[in-house]
């Protein structure tokens, strides 16, 4: 629950992948008793492929992330300004992750379910898988010039 200002704080795991999607928490704002906002949150590509090469629990999975945040279709689609990706600071034992968000009570609601962006141009299985990426590390790292 947030505090009378609106801030919340919480502790948690660093969260691990599934297929078809980057690295993202789900979040929910109760801003009544019947009014929810749900979304997600991402974070930096460049920490989440650190901790799932060099940190022992998350070194397990049989196969490599396909889907990282420049190829998933639910940030293209959704949030293609970035603005649900969290600002990380790395601290002694921990990263806290930073994400402002805003509500605008006037906008029209919309009830229900909204249901995944709809899948690209050309298919590609659907809004579940992302699309191709030819040079991994430049993805990864934001501003990487690499002449390939």
């Amino acid at each position: 629950m947030t505090d009378g200002a609106g801030w919340v704080i919480f502790n948690t795991i660093y969260p691990g992948w599934y297929d078809g999607r980057t690295t993202h928490v789900h979040f929910k704002v109760f801003l009544s008793d019947r009014t929810v906002l749900t979304g997600q949150t991402f974070l930096p590509d460049a920490l989440n492929e650190f901790i799932y090469t060099n940190v022992p629990d998350y070194g397990d999975r049989a196969r490599q992330r396909m889907v990282i945040n420049a190829n998933d279709h639910v940030i293209e689609r959704s949030d293609p300004e970035h603005r649900a990706f969290c600002a990380v600071k790395e601290e002694r034992d921990r990263y806290v992750a930073t994400l402002t968000l805003g509500v605008d009570r006037r906008a029209e609601l919309t009830v229900g379910r909204a249901g995944p962006p709809p899948p690209p141009p050309g298919g590609m299985g659907g809004p579940m898988f992302g699309r191709p990426i030819r040079d991994r590390l430049a993805a990864l790292v934001p501003g990487l010039k690499r002449d390939r």
